[in-house]
């Protein structure tokens, strides 16, 4: 048996069960040690503190329960120590103290905003055979967390019912599996859908790509009544075979957990373009190829100042982002969009927006 000391979200018997069934620890209290919340809140980090005292609980492992955690906590970015607590050496699993917030961590917060995400992201981490025993590597956490809360959010704010009044729960699962991970994930299932004539129909085999939902912004400036597009290499038409892979976009970026669409479209106008909007006007939110992919976009025009010098080359270094922005004034953009010259969705459903609605905008 190996002794553990678990604290934070791993310290709370209900997300434990999931981890590792069947669990049993006992409280326990370590001093001259603080448990502190990283700075999204979604995980704790232990450490030292000499007039501090750390809540967890003392757990001995099998072999078995030993190769959960692992997988768990070390796909978490937390690394495996042994520390010297009162009654003995123990086991813990904590981020670095680099990624402490300061402040202490609070088990009603993490309830509220990430146990429901969390407990998505342990379904993906051992639901799915392409893992084995390999935690999931710092990006693919990082992006499965980003699932995560896409499937929260289309839960709590699911799509109008359809006009059949068919949902989900009607169709019959036989077998859904995921072969690939990675920073996207393919999703498949054999399953039977109804018919509208009454009848279950025929079992088929369906594929989509499991991505994440994303804010887009078209920035304007109606004073000067010009907006700004960004050019980027794209996978998606390299992969398509199309020997022009460098597009003009809006401003766009997938949501991170527990940050709404409106925060995302203004961090990645800073981000994408150094840009602040003084205003983000809803124009859209819906799947983006609901035939085979998960993506749900939120599309916004943004208000904004556009001087000359706004078109600059950008983006984050650590996402391997390298943006150029280009200045367009509307008329040259319509055009230009009305001929084609934009094969991007997302910016025509946000252009012709604009068109129709400018004349309001610049008078306001």
């Amino acid at each position: 048996m190996t002794r553990a000391f678990l604290f934070g979200p791993l310290a709370q018997p209900a997300h434990l069960a999931l981890v590792v069934p069947g669990l049993l620890g006992v409280s326990y209290k370590t001093h001259g040690m603080s448990v502190h919340a990283t700075p999204s809140g979604a995980d704790a980090v232990l450490v030292k503190d000499d007039t501090g005292q750390a809540d967890g609980i003392d757990v001995d492992l099998n072999d078995d329960q030993l190769l959960r955690l692992q997988k768990y906590a070390l796909g978490q970015g937390a690394e495996e120590a042994v520390v010297e607590l009162p009654n003995g050496a123990a086991i813990i699993w904590s981020l670095p103290a680099s990624a402490s917030s300061g402040q202490s961590w609070d088990a009603s917060t993490w309830w509220r905003d990430h146990a429901a995400i969390s407990a998505e992201m342990v379904a993906d981490i051992f639901g799915w055979s392409e893992f084995g025993d390999v935690p999931p590597t710092p990006a693919q956490s990082g992006m499965m967390r980003s699932r995560a809360s896409a499937r929260v959010a289309a839960r709590t704010q699911p799509a109008p019912a359809s006009e059949s009044g068919l949902t989900a729960s009607d169709t019959d699962e036989v077998e859904i599996r995921r072969p690939y991970t990675n920073f996207f994930a393919v999703q498949e299932a054999d399953l039977r859908v109804p018919t509208y004539s009454g009848d279950m129909g025929e079992q088929r085999s369906l594929a989509a790509l499991v991505a994440t939902d994303a804010s887009i912004v078209l920035p304007y400036d109606p004073a000067q009544d010009r907006v700004l597009l960004i050019e980027q290499f794209r996978a998606g038409p390299f992969f398509r075979g199309d020997p022009n892979s460098w597009l003009l976009e809006p401003v766009a970026g997938r949501i991170d957990p527990n940050e709404t669409a409106i925060e995302t479209a203004h961090r990645e106008g800073a981000e994408e373009a150094d840009l602040k909007f003084r205003e983000l006007i809803k124009v859209h939110s819906g799947y983006a190829s609901p035939g085979c992919s998960t993506e749900y976009f939120h599309i916004f025009v943004g208000l904004t100042d556009l001087p000359d010098d706004a078109a600059k080359v950008s983006g984050l270094d650590t996402e391997h982002e390298d943006i150029k922005g280009y200045i367009l004034p509307f008329d040259v953009f319509i055009k230009n969009l009305m001929s084609g010259e934009y094969p991007v969705t997302p910016l025509a459903t946000a252009g012709f927006w604009l068109a129709l609605n400018r004349d309001g905008l610049r008078l306001a």
